[in-house]
């Protein structure tokens, strides 16, 4: 049975990586191997950081919402300040 060297399939994969390497320098954009490594690396930050970035909004949300009743002076307060 002859070894299976690589098609159609394998060439759509290689090259779904290498565009998602676009912008990449030198290797980590023309090379298969080091692209991959580099993309799948940086699809985990990705997928970390957003859900990183949705947990320091509803932070923010929550302890600016729960300053506004006790010690965060108005609007008209701030502006009046000389």
């Amino acid at each position: 049975m002859p070894r299976a060297k690589g098609g159609p399939k394998t060439r759509q994969r290689r090259k779904k990586v290498l565009k998602q390497a676009k912008g990449y320098w030198g290797g980590r954009r023309r090379l298969y191997r080091a692209a991959a490594e580099t993309v799948t690396r940086a699809l985990a930050f990705a997928y970390r950081d957003r859900r990183a970035k949705k947990r320091e909004r509803r932070s923010l949300i929550s302890r600016s919402s729960s300053g506004v009743t006790t010690s965060v002076p108005t609007w008209d307060a701030i502006t009046s300040w000389k």
